[in-house]
């Protein structure tokens, strides 16, 4: 974690005696814990300093005076800046530069054979000439390769969420940019309002395939990849085009409200002229005023112009995008209904699936059948065995005696008639207990808690 010195300056910086070791030359290579640690500060304290500065780019001196503590000054700083440079983690502005100005996209590939391996290499001999003194590492502009990667995922990730938020729903095409417009757009953010850096930055993204560029009337177009492209997308003659009427409506609006401007101050100081009594005045101003409304209605009809031909480019352009989904569409078609899906495919499988049906119904016809093996005349013989059982256990039984009686054919009960005189007793119209009179010294029915005043005889 940083802290001071614009965010880039570790916690060891405070501690006088653990920064005097680390600023401290580079110990003897048999010294591999010293060295590794020396290598593994420095290095991290050098990519957060371009972080916090916004900078990819520095010379050995800049990196001195970034790391100066009082009058001290890391006296390990080449060795560093050299391993820095043997791994890959720097590189010579003049090389990045030089990739970025090659013709055509550098593939991954191509980028680490040139990081990794050419570099290096070029590095080495820089060391020769070193030894020699015929110069040094401090020569020339370093770039911070990390941190250029992480910028240059940054601007990325600004474009992506500008065409987002801006693109027309009914256009998927990425935007053209030039770099006013860039740097207009990401410039403070991400390049740290270096128009330089934001060049590098375009130069790098082109260079590793992320972009291309293309340069139209002496201005030069970048289009970047978007989310879910399988390559970088080209920049077409429909686009440019578009992008040439886009700003010449925008310039021609600009033209009009200036136009209409200008014609009102003109009214009002012929108004003002006439007032003051300057005839002639008002009439000179009165005339540039009618000059001026021509040329104000010759605008408004180049704008009509203009945005009735970025319509029909427009529609052009969403006609292709359907077009294309049509014919990918029928391409799917066409693959989903050939070979087996085709009519003589379809007629193949279905005989061949009544031929199945029909196997399978003489298996089923087989297996119903029985595996016995028995003839008619076994057949007989257990029958008759089987009926002669059957015969002695009936016998034994007593069956043959057991018979049930019929079923009467007339209701056996239908001779029984009623009693003709049978009747009920009346209902007595008196209560037949009133003539009972209750004990006379029965005590009365009491409810609740007994009374504490009568005896056990009275209760």
């Amino acid at each position: 974690m940083m802290e001071g010195g614009g965010g880039y300056l570790p916690y060891e910086w405070r501690d006088d005696a653990r920064m005097r070791v680390l600023m401290s030359p580079m110990p003897h290579p048999n010294d591999t814990v010293a060295t590794v640690a020396r290598l593994t500060f420095w290095g991290a304290c050098i990519h957060q300093w371009c972080r916090a500065t916004v900078r990819p780019t520095f010379t050995s001196q800049e990196c001195e005076a970034a790391f100066r503590r009082g009058t001290q000054t890391p006296r390990c700083l080449p060795d560093v800046l050299q391993h820095m440079f043997r791994q890959g983690e720097l590189l010579p502005l003049s090389d990045v530069i030089r990739a970025c100005e090659l013709r055509g996209r550098e593939s991954w590939g191509a980028w680490g054979a040139r990081v990794f391996v050419r570099s290096p290499a070029r590095y080495a001999w820089g060391l020769v000439k070193q030894a020699a003194g015929w110069g040094g590492i401090s020569e020339g502009m370093m770039v911070d390769t990390l941190v250029l990667k992480e910028m240059c995922d940054r601007l990325l990730n600004t474009i992506h969420q500008h065409h987002h938020q801006s693109a027309d729903p009914t256009s998927v095409a990425p935007q053209l940019f030039t770099l006013p417009q860039l740097y207009s757009l990401v410039g403070a953010a991400v390049a740290g309002g270096s128009a330089d850096i934001l060049r590098l930055l375009v130069g790098t993204v082109v260079c590793q395939g992320s972009a291309t560029a293309t340069e139209h009337r002496g201005t030069t177009f970048f289009k970047f990849i978007m989310p879910g492209d399988g390559s970088v997308p080209e920049i077409t003659e429909m686009e440019l085009a578009e992008f040439e009427l886009t700003r010449a409506q925008s310039d021609v609006e600009g033209a009009v409200r200036r136009m209409t401007e200008e014609a009102g101050q003109l009214r009002q100081q012929a108004k003002g002229a006439l007032q003051a009594g300057s005839r002639i005045q008002a009439l000179s101003l009165l005339r540039r005023k009618k000059h001026l409304e021509k040329s104000l209605q010759m605008q408004l009809g180049a704008l009509e112009n203009i945005s009735s031909c970025l319509q029909q480019l427009q529609h052009s352009r969403l006609n292709k995008q359907v077009l294309g989904a049509f014919r990918a569409g029928v391409e799917a078609l066409r693959v989903a209904v050939g070979g087996e899906s085709s009519p003589e495919g379809a007629a193949n499988t279905l005989d061949e699936l009544q031929q199945v049906l029909e196997e399978c119904d003489d298996v089923t016809s087989l297996v119903a059948r029985g595996v016995t093996g028995q003839g008619e005349g076994e057949e007989a013989d257990l029958e008759a065995e089987l009926n002669n059982l059957l015969g002695s256990d009936q016998r034994q039984l007593g069956v043959q005696d057991m018979r049930l009686p019929d079923v009467p054919k007339t209701n056996p009960l239908s001779s029984v008639t009623p009693p003709r005189h049978m009747k009920l007793p009346d209902v007595p119209e008196t209560n037949p207990l009133s003539f009972v009179t209750p004990p006379r010294h029965s005590p009365p029915v009491r409810y609740g808690l007994p009374n504490p005043d009568l005896t056990p005889e009275q209760m």
